[in-house]
């Protein structure tokens, strides 16, 4: 078969035990396949991505956290996008192990029972990134806060998403996993509600309880925070107006669109740009 590549610690960790990157995929080929000494926490920021991991492969959707354990073998490839975008940070099985720890004294529960992977909501997700941004940047210098510390904080959160998902994924049903994850495709979240039924194959009743019943959620609600994330990732990438991204998101009324978007991110659209700008480019 193909070569299969072994990265050690000391290639990658740095003095602290840990290695923060972001990496940007274009094109369609695989990169190389390769098992590592360490652990391994990646997240998809824009774009999907198909991650060849053991014998399978998952296709990984915006927002998604993913674990790899040392030992694993594994390969990224770009999906049906013009780019995937993500970060990933690796750490040595000693951090690991003391995020585990931490965890385990105040859940008291086993992390071992883990998903590999999580759909996280959209400022949970930045919330991620944005720790893993600042480990970038203070790889060469410590930065205020130690590493170490920043590493356990994101630990400590993707231990607990990973932990959630257990119990809601058994027991939710194909169909509405299914439809929900259809909708996240520009050409269906455009179309809204209606699509939304369509691809449900239940009546508009039956979808609405049934995905109150598991994402506690209507289904508008549900389509408002696919549309309200993918808004924020145009706020955040490019010069588009506020108007144009209100539109292409399938918002049609400038107040309905402020007043959503401030319920899900505690800012108006155009301050949350500013302030986004700020983050991602310090002037």
């Amino acid at each position: 078969g193909e070569e299969m590549v072994k990265i050690t610690a000391e290639e990658i960790l740095n003095t602290r035990g840990y290695h923060a990157a972001e990496t940007v995929l274009s094109n369609g080929v695989e990169t190389f396949r390769h098992t590592h000494e360490f652990y391994e926490i990646f997240i998809t920021m824009e774009g999907e991505v198909f991650h060849h991991c053991n014998q399978h492969g998952t296709l990984l959707f915006q927002n998604t956290l993913c674990l790899v354990k040392p030992e694993d073998v594994h390969s990224f490839q770009k999906g049906q996008c013009n780019s995937v975008h993500f970060m990933n940070l690796a750490f040595s099985k000693d951090l690991y192990e003391r995020g585990q720890s931490i965890w385990q004294q105040f859940y008291r529960g086993e992390p071992e029972k883990m998903e590999d992977f999580v759909n996280l909501p959209g400022s949970l997700s930045q919330s991620v990134a944005s720790r893993i941004l600042y480990l970038m940047k203070h790889m060469v210098h410590l930065g205020e806060i130690p590493g170490e510390d920043i590493i356990l904080g994101v630990l400590l959160d993707s231990f607990t998403c990973l932990q959630k998902q257990k119990t809601s994924r058994e027991i939710i049903p194909g169909w509405l996993e299914s439809a929900c994850h259809e909708m996240q495709k520009k050409e269906n979240y455009q179309e809204g509600l209606k699509r939304f039924v369509e691809l449900s194959g239940k009546s508009q009743e039956h979808l609405n309880r049934v995905i109150k019943k598991y994402y506690k959620m209507t289904p508008t609600a549900f389509l408002n925070t696919i549309r309200l994330e993918q808004a924020a990732m145009l706020l955040r990438t490019t010069e588009e107006s506020v108007l144009d991204i209100m539109l292409e998101c399938g918002f049609n009324n400038v107040s309905y669109f402020n007043q959503r978007f401030r319920e899900g991110f505690g800012i108006t659209p155009t301050r949350y740009r500013q302030f986004n700008r700020l983050a991602v480019n310090p002037g």
